[in-house]
């Protein structure tokens, strides 16, 4: 049987910063890094239909975005060159199996591993 967590603890700690240095008065030097928290929701942990599973060991997803740029104005233009970082654990999933029992397919839901995003 497929077992649904019915006691789910959410404590996390979200915060942020950021900074920026006035190079000069027409350019700026910025940055920014902060934590990122998504929670499970009912979707997540109620199947919709007989073909659909959730492993009672799926956890919330967490991370962080940073980022850092220089921007400015020069000779009328605007400008501004940044890169950035987004990192994403326990990132939520559906894959698809086979029941070894039966031989029906169905979909189950789970964490599917962690992400990093860089541009």
């Amino acid at each position: 049987q497929n077992q649904i967590p019915v006691n789910i603890s959410h404590q996390f700690l979200l915060w942020g910063v950021g900074w920026e240095y006035k190079i000069s008065n027409q350019i700026q030097w910025y940055g920014r890094v902060s934590s990122s928290y998504r929670p499970m929701i009912f979707k997540d942990l109620i199947p919709a239909s007989v073909y659909e599973r959730v492993d009672p060991a799926i956890k919330d997803e967490s991370g962080y975005n940073a980022e850092t740029g220089i921007r400015g104005n020069l000779g009328g233009w605007n400008w501004d060159i940044n890169a950035f970082a987004l990192r994403i654990k326990n990132r939520f999933g559906t894959l698809y199996q086979t029941d070894a029992v039966t031989n029906d397919v169905y979909t189950y839901r789970t964490n599917t591993g962690n992400s990093l995003a860089t541009g």
